[in-house]
Protein backbone atom coordinates (compact mmCIF):
# COMPACT_ATOMS: atom_id res chain seq x y z
CA UNK A 1 0.00 0.00 0.00
CA UNK A 2 1.84 2.82 -0.80
CA UNK A 3 0.03 6.73 -0.54
CA UNK A 4 2.19 9.89 -0.92
CA UNK A 5 -0.10 11.96 0.03
CA UNK A 6 -0.08 13.36 3.52
CA UNK A 7 -3.44 14.51 5.09
CA UNK A 8 -6.04 13.69 8.41
CA UNK A 9 -8.04 11.39 6.45
CA UNK A 10 -8.29 7.81 7.69
CA UNK A 11 -6.57 4.72 5.76
CA UNK A 12 -8.10 2.51 4.12
CA UNK A 13 -7.16 -1.03 2.22
CA UNK A 14 -9.45 -2.42 -0.15
CA UNK A 15 -9.30 -5.45 -1.93
CA UNK A 16 -6.81 -7.00 -0.69
CA UNK A 17 -6.00 -10.74 0.71
CA UNK A 18 -4.69 -10.81 3.69
CA UNK A 19 -3.01 -14.82 4.76
CA UNK A 20 -0.56 -16.59 6.49
CA UNK A 21 -0.11 -13.85 9.15
CA UNK A 22 1.85 -14.97 12.50
CA UNK A 23 2.38 -12.74 15.60
CA UNK A 24 4.40 -14.23 18.13
CA UNK A 25 2.30 -13.20 21.17
CA UNK A 26 4.89 -13.67 23.66
CA UNK A 27 6.47 -10.64 23.35
CA UNK A 28 4.50 -8.37 24.32
CA UNK A 29 2.74 -5.60 23.01
CA UNK A 30 2.70 -7.83 19.72
CA UNK A 31 -0.23 -10.00 20.71
CA UNK A 32 -2.86 -7.82 19.05
CA UNK A 33 -4.45 -8.58 15.29
CA UNK A 34 -2.31 -11.98 13.59
CA UNK A 35 -4.08 -10.55 10.05
CA UNK A 36 -4.74 -6.57 10.55
CA UNK A 37 -4.06 -4.21 13.46
CA UNK A 38 -5.96 -1.50 12.33
CA UNK A 39 -6.62 2.10 14.07
CA UNK A 40 -8.61 4.89 12.42
CA UNK A 41 -9.18 3.25 9.53
CA UNK A 42 -11.60 0.89 7.07
CA UNK A 43 -10.70 -2.09 5.88
CA UNK A 44 -13.17 -3.37 2.87
CA UNK A 45 -13.75 -5.93 0.21
CA UNK A 46 -10.92 -7.67 1.68
CA UNK A 47 -10.07 -11.81 2.69
CA UNK A 48 -8.27 -12.11 5.69
CA UNK A 49 -7.78 -16.09 6.02
CA UNK A 50 -5.50 -18.25 7.96
CA UNK A 51 -3.85 -15.86 10.22
CA UNK A 52 -2.84 -16.62 14.13
CA UNK A 53 -1.37 -15.20 17.15
CA UNK A 54 0.24 -17.76 19.33
CA UNK A 55 1.03 -17.24 23.00
CA UNK A 56 2.46 -18.54 25.97
CA UNK A 57 -1.29 -18.31 27.64
CA UNK A 58 -2.07 -17.02 31.10
CA UNK A 59 0.03 -14.00 31.29
CA UNK A 60 -0.30 -13.07 27.57
CA UNK A 61 -3.96 -13.13 25.84
CA UNK A 62 -4.31 -12.52 22.19
CA UNK A 63 -7.13 -10.30 20.15
CA UNK A 64 -8.11 -10.77 17.02
CA UNK A 65 -6.36 -13.22 15.41
CA UNK A 66 -7.68 -11.85 11.82
CA UNK A 67 -8.68 -8.66 12.55
CA UNK A 68 -7.71 -6.38 15.68
CA UNK A 69 -9.54 -2.90 14.83
CA UNK A 70 -10.10 -0.16 17.84
CA UNK A 71 -12.46 2.63 16.16
CA UNK A 72 -12.14 1.04 12.46
CA UNK A 73 -14.37 0.16 10.12
CA UNK A 74 -14.33 -3.72 8.56
CA UNK A 75 -16.60 -3.45 5.55
CA UNK A 76 -17.56 -6.67 3.22
CA UNK A 77 -14.90 -9.22 4.78
CA UNK A 78 -14.03 -12.37 4.28
CA UNK A 79 -12.37 -13.73 7.81
CA UNK A 80 -12.12 -16.99 7.82
CA UNK A 81 -10.07 -19.91 9.27
CA UNK A 82 -8.17 -17.67 11.48
CA UNK A 83 -6.88 -18.62 15.07
CA UNK A 84 -5.59 -17.60 18.76
CA UNK A 85 -4.05 -19.95 20.75
CA UNK A 86 -5.24 -18.23 24.28
CA UNK A 87 -6.78 -15.02 23.70
CA UNK A 88 -10.17 -13.23 22.31
CA UNK A 89 -11.82 -13.14 19.26
CA UNK A 90 -10.17 -15.29 16.53
CA UNK A 91 -12.03 -13.97 13.80
CA UNK A 92 -12.73 -10.17 14.92
CA UNK A 93 -12.03 -8.40 17.97
CA UNK A 94 -13.76 -5.00 17.58
CA UNK A 95 -12.65 -2.62 20.65
CA UNK A 96 -13.81 1.04 21.06
CA UNK A 97 -16.99 3.06 20.00
CA UNK A 98 -16.18 3.81 16.16
CA UNK A 99 -15.20 -0.08 16.05
CA UNK A 100 -17.63 -1.59 13.29
CA UNK A 101 -18.09 -4.43 11.86
CA UNK A 102 -20.54 -4.59 8.89
CA UNK A 103 -22.05 -6.98 6.28
CA UNK A 104 -19.03 -9.39 7.19
CA UNK A 105 -18.86 -13.22 6.82
CA UNK A 106 -16.70 -14.70 10.04
CA UNK A 107 -16.33 -18.21 9.78
CA UNK A 108 -14.39 -21.26 10.68
CA UNK A 109 -11.81 -19.43 13.07
CA UNK A 110 -10.75 -21.08 15.88
CA UNK A 111 -10.23 -19.94 19.77
CA UNK A 112 -8.05 -22.97 20.57
CA UNK A 113 -7.24 -23.57 24.06
CA UNK A 114 -8.96 -23.10 27.54
CA UNK A 115 -9.32 -19.41 27.88
CA UNK A 116 -10.16 -18.61 24.46
CA UNK A 117 -13.45 -16.47 24.18
CA UNK A 118 -15.51 -15.58 21.05
CA UNK A 119 -14.67 -18.25 18.35
CA UNK A 120 -15.65 -15.56 15.50
CA UNK A 121 -16.26 -11.94 16.82
CA UNK A 122 -15.51 -10.37 20.62
CA UNK A 123 -17.35 -6.91 20.61
CA UNK A 124 -15.78 -4.45 23.59
CA UNK A 125 -15.81 -1.05 24.44
CA UNK A 126 -19.39 -0.09 22.45
CA UNK A 127 -18.22 -1.61 19.40
CA UNK A 128 -20.99 -2.67 17.09
CA UNK A 129 -20.93 -5.71 14.31
CA UNK A 130 -23.67 -5.18 11.86
CA UNK A 131 -25.40 -8.06 8.89
CA UNK A 132 -22.68 -9.84 9.45
CA UNK A 133 -22.51 -13.68 9.42
CA UNK A 134 -21.15 -15.58 11.60
CA UNK A 135 -20.67 -19.57 11.49
CA UNK A 136 -18.55 -22.44 12.16
CA UNK A 137 -16.77 -20.75 14.51
CA UNK A 138 -15.21 -22.56 17.58
CA UNK A 139 -14.18 -20.39 20.88
CA UNK A 140 -13.27 -22.70 23.61
CA UNK A 141 -14.23 -21.61 27.70
CA UNK A 142 -16.86 -19.08 25.85
CA UNK A 143 -18.97 -18.17 22.88
CA UNK A 144 -18.38 -20.14 19.88
CA UNK A 145 -19.78 -17.42 17.83
CA UNK A 146 -19.90 -14.02 19.39
CA UNK A 147 -18.90 -12.56 22.96
CA UNK A 148 -20.43 -9.27 23.44
CA UNK A 149 -18.69 -7.66 26.51
CA UNK A 150 -21.24 -4.81 27.76
CA UNK A 151 -19.31 -4.33 30.83
CA UNK A 152 -16.93 -0.88 29.49
CA UNK A 153 -19.82 0.70 26.99
CA UNK A 154 -22.62 -1.20 25.66
CA UNK A 155 -21.65 -3.04 22.58
CA UNK A 156 -24.85 -3.90 19.47
CA UNK A 157 -25.16 -7.20 17.35
CA UNK A 158 -27.63 -6.02 15.16
CA UNK A 159 -29.17 -8.03 12.04
CA UNK A 160 -26.49 -11.14 12.06
CA UNK A 161 -26.90 -14.74 11.50
CA UNK A 162 -25.10 -16.83 13.95
CA UNK A 163 -25.12 -20.56 13.35
CA UNK A 164 -23.35 -23.71 13.42
CA UNK A 165 -20.39 -22.33 16.30
CA UNK A 166 -19.58 -24.34 19.07
CA UNK A 167 -17.87 -23.74 22.35
CA UNK A 168 -16.54 -26.68 25.16
CA UNK A 169 -17.42 -24.29 27.55
CA UNK A 170 -20.43 -21.47 27.84
CA UNK A 171 -22.42 -20.63 24.88
CA UNK A 172 -21.94 -22.19 21.32
CA UNK A 173 -23.56 -18.90 19.90
CA UNK A 174 -23.32 -15.94 21.98
CA UNK A 175 -22.41 -14.66 25.47
CA UNK A 176 -23.37 -11.44 26.60
CA UNK A 177 -21.28 -10.38 29.56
Amino acid sequence: IHDTKVSSELMMVDGFTVTNGYVDGTCLPTNYGGGIYLTNGTVRNCRIVGNQIVTNGVSTLSMGGGVYAANGVVSNCVVETNRVNWGYGAGLFLNGNSALAVDCQVRNNVGATSGSNGGGLYLRSGARALRCVITGNFGYSQAGGAYLRAQDAPVTLSECLISNNTSVGEAGGVVYY
